[in-house]
Order: structure tokens, then sequence, then C-alpha cells
């Protein structure tokens, strides 16, 4: 993990990776890291592989009051690259 002030959005930017991140790694990981998703509220850049996957992470970063927005020109249910700013 590792963060730096994104100057566009004001806050600190995360970017979490795990190569091979398939069969819930991507929520797996936002689940480790609940407390500081909860208490920090960094800038996250999300790369998800498969629906339910992304419906789970979609649905978990807005219990934080997380703004989603699709990266690739989709609609959010149909994106796959998605970018959390803090929404509170």
């Amino acid at each position: 993990m590792s963060g730096r002030t994104d100057r566009e959005f004001g806050s600190p930017a995360t970017k979490l990776h795990q190569d091979g991140c398939r069969g819930g790694g991507e929520y797996r990981a936002l689940v480790g890291f609940r407390r500081f998703l909860s208490r920090c509220h960094p800038t996250i850049f999300l790369s998800t592989h498969g629906r339910k996957i992304h419906d789970d992470c979609c649905r978990l970063l807005q219990q934080y009051k997380y703004k989603l927005i699709p990266l690739d020109g989709m609609d959010l249910q149909r994106s796959s690259n998605i970018l959390a700013i803090d929404g509170t």
C-alpha cells in the first residue's frame, strides 16, 4: 500500500495492488482495510474482476460514504474501473 496527497481530491490517495486479484481478492483487501477506510477516507482507484465482487466492493465503499465514479465510460454497474472519493 502506498499513500500520497492527491491534489485534485485533497485526500490521501491509496493504491491497493494485489497481482492475480481474482476470486474475491479485491473485496477481501477492502474488508481488511475497513478501519482505515472509515477513518481516513483515502481516494481509491479500484479495478474489479467479476460482477459479484464488483457489487460487493461498491456496496462496501458506499457504506463508508464513498462517491463512486466509473473511469471507463460505462455506468457504475457495468464498469470495472472505479474511482472512489470521500463523499462526506
